[in-house]
């Protein structure tokens, strides 16, 4: 077994079939890991402040994360591992559902 160190305060994960990685939010860093499966490498993606939830939508392949202390959704492409965009939202979102 391989450990591996992901970012500070590491809260939510969820995971992406479409690229065989894991997500977790790490809300002392602003930012996400992402632990590809295959090889343990672990990537980190920027995002806004104090992400908290995530949600993997299987029709687009894309990752959401609810930036609590930004008021913003950060939108990931999972294949690439790279922000789409970054929207405003309501006060403190702390969960993401996709259906």
């Amino acid at each position: 077994m391989k450990l591996v160190s992901v970012g500070s305060g590491s809260d939510g994960a969820t995971y992406s079939p479409s690229n065989k990685a894991i997500y977790i939010a790490n809300n002392g860093a602003n930012s996400v890991s992402v632990i590809n499966l295959k090889n343990k490498d672990v990537a980190l993606v920027e995002v806004g402040s104090q992400p908290y939830g995530l949600g993997f939508d299987s029709d687009n392949g894309e990752m959401y994360v609810a930036n609590y202390g930004s008021n913003t959704v950060t939108m990931i492409n999972c294949m690439s591992n790279k922000v789409i965009k970054t929207v405003a939202v309501g006060n403190e979102p702390i969960g993401i559902v996709v259906s």
